[in-house]
Parts: C-alpha cells; sequence; structure tokens
C-alpha cells in the first residue's frame, strides 16, 4: 500500500477511535447516573472513575496522530477489561446472560486496528478473564465485597447493555467495512506480485511488449468504456484481447505503477468529472451519475472519489459551481 493509502486508512482509524471514545463515554456516564442513583457501590465510583479516565483519553487521542495513539491502545484495553472486571464478575453471579457482551466487543472492536494474530491474542486475554471470574464465582468471592443486584436493577442493566451492544456491533461493522474497502481498492494483484518476483520475467519479457499491451488496454478503454459495467473484470479485457489476466495486471502495474482494480476506478472517476463538467449533476441525479459510471454504490463511490481526487464529490461539485459562476461574472 502506497503511503498516501496507508494515510487515507491511518485517517480512518483515528477518526474511528475518536468515535469510540464518545460512543464509550456516554455509555459511562448513562451507567454512572444509574449506580449513582441506585447507590450501587462501588460500582458507582468505579464508572466515574472510567468516565473521567476516557474524557482525559478522549483529549489526547485528539492531539496525537495516529501511529501515538496506536502505541497506547494495549494499556487502554488493559484499564478497560479490569474496569468491566467487576460488573461482569457481579452480573454473572446474577446469572445474566449479558454478562460478557462487553468482553466479546473487545477483540471484535479492535479488528480494524490490528492484525489477525494480535486480534487472536487479545481474545485468549479475554478468555482467561472470563475463566478466571467462572473460578472466583464457584467460591462466591465476590458477595464479600460486591452487594447483588435487585431484580429491578438486573432488567435495567441488561436493557442498556444490549442496547449500547448492538450499537457497538453496528458502529464497528461500518468502520470495519470502510477500511476494507480501502484496503481491497489498493490490494496488489497476486498474479502481479508472483511476476514481480519471478527473476526470468525481467531477462525474458521486453517492456516493449507490455507497453504494447497497455497501449492496447488503454484504446480498449476509451473505445469501449466496459468499466462503465459494475461487473466489469480483468478476465473480460484479457478475453477481448486475446491475452490473459497475469499480463493484464503487470502492463497496467509497469505503464501506471497501480492495479487493476485502481486503475478502472480512475476511468470511472474520471467520467464521472466529465459528466459533472458537463452540468449532468444539474440535470440528473447523482446515484444516475456514478451508477452511470460504473458504481453499484454511493458509499464506494463517495470513498474513491476522495481516495482519487482528495475531495468528495459534492466538494468538487462545489468547486465546479464556483468555477462556473466566476466565468459568469
Amino acid at each position: 500500500m502506497r503511503p498516501t493509502e496507508l494515510s487515507e486508512l491511518n485517517k480512518i482509524r483515528k477518526k474511528y477511535i475518536i468515535q469510540y471514545l464518545c460512543i464509550i463515554i456516554s455509555v459511562l456516564f448513562s451507567f454512572s447516573v444509574f449506580y449513582w442513583y441506585e447507590n450501587m457501590f462501588p460500582l458507582n465510583y468505579l464508572a466515574s472513575l472510567g468516565l473521567l479516565f476516557h474524557l482525559f483519553v478522549l483529549v489526547i487521542s485528539i492531539k496525537l496522530n495516529y501511529n501515538s495513539i496506536k502505541l497506547l491502545v494495549p494499556v487502554y484495553l488493559i484499564f478497560l477489561s479490569l474496569m468491566l472486571y467487576p460488573f461482569n464478575a457481579l452480573l454473572w453471579q446474577s446469572g445474566q446472560v449479558t454478562a460478557f457482551i462487553w468482553y466479546f466487543l473487545i477483540p471484535f472492536g479492535i479488528m480494524i486496528i490490528f492484525s489477525f494474530k494480535t486480534v487472536l491474542y487479545w481474545s485468549l486475554y479475554i478468555l482467561v478473564l472470563i475463566g478466571s471470574i467462572f473460578i472466583m464465582s464457584d467460591f462466591n468471592l465476590f458477595q464479600k465485597y460486591i452487594r447483588p443486584f435487585s431484580s429491578h436493577q438486573l432488567t435495567v442493566l441488561n436493557i442498556i447493555t444490549i442496547l449500547f451492544s448492538l450499537c457497538f456491533v453496528t458502529f464497528i461493522m461500518y468502520y470495519i467495512n470502510k477500511a476494507g474497502m480501502i484496503q481491497m481498492i489498493n490490494k496488489p494483484d497476486k498474479t502481479t506480485s508472483t511476476i514481480s518476483s519471478t527473476t526470468s520475467d525481467k531477462t525474458d519479457e521486453s517492456d516493449e511488449k507490455y507497453e504494447t499491451l497497455y497501449n492496447n488496454i488503454v484504446d480498449y478503454f476509451n473505445s469501449k468504456e466496459p468499466y462503465c459495467d459494475p461487473d466489469f473484470n480483468i478476465a473480460q479485457v484479457a478475453s477481448s484481447l486475446n491475452t490473459n489476466i497475469t499480463y493484464i495486471s503487470k502492463s497496467i502495474r509497469i505503464k501506471r505503477n497501480m492495479n487493476f482494480v485502481y486503475f478502472v476506478n480512475t476511468y470511472r472517476i474520471n467520467k464521472v468529472k466529465d459528466m459533472i463538467n458537463k452540468d449532468y449533476h444539474n440535470k440528473y441525479t447523482l446515484k444516475f451519475i456514478y451508477t452511470s459510471a460504473g458504481f453499484k454504490h454511493q458509499s464506494t463511490f463517495n470513498k474513491v472519489f476522495k481516495l482519487i481526487e482528495g475531495i468528495t464529490p459534492s466538494q468538487y461539485i462545489n468547486a465546479m459551481n464556483h468555477e462556473n459562476d466566476s466565468e459568469a461574472l
């Protein structure tokens, strides 16, 4: 992944962390109010401490860049898991199935930040914590320090837990999808990577061959505009030009230093820009424009447009409108 693309991904990750902290602050505030109202010691103090801690972390996270924030995430996760421990323990002691929802959200929530291997390690850590709760529960150790919940308190806590956990799942899935979209767009072609690592290619295949093929690809794209079909793929290009996907991928990589998906998206974005320049946005809906260029979903279109152009479609349209108004004057 190129530096500019990695920077875009890190911006999304930082935005995810900031918004996550805002949500968790809302959650802790709700629990704190309930704990203090019900005079549930020591959970009221623990929730208030967690609330203040997260406010501090939010301020710090806003000021730091993503790479600095990532270094602090493990420390934060340990604090969060330990802060949740008394709550989960007492809820389990009361026989509630919602006891460990918050724990399960931890490895799920860090999938956008860490690798699969790291997420697996954190999952094992969470399982150890849950196992320790089972062991301590058998010895009734929690009842010595924490007063059991009443049926009314359990009902309210279950409702709050389920509602907020559903919000978190939706929020996390949204950002995983956004991050995955960028990684998919910029993922190197396997065929190209394999060939580029083979030394025989450097000696047996000439640059002229790939330059000719690349020119044929460009002519094909300009004359047929096959990218306007949302289901268009590299196999169709290979078939139309009587070659194979390996050569298609490598020629694009050599001449443009990008993979096939990114190459196709540049044509689609240029198609959209051409339609906007021709004032299509004042005659047709934006959906008509981006679907005519080969995009199925607006979320994908917005993300690709921002990735390639550096601005959003609406910002581009506003700039064009401003330019047209200036020319009219």
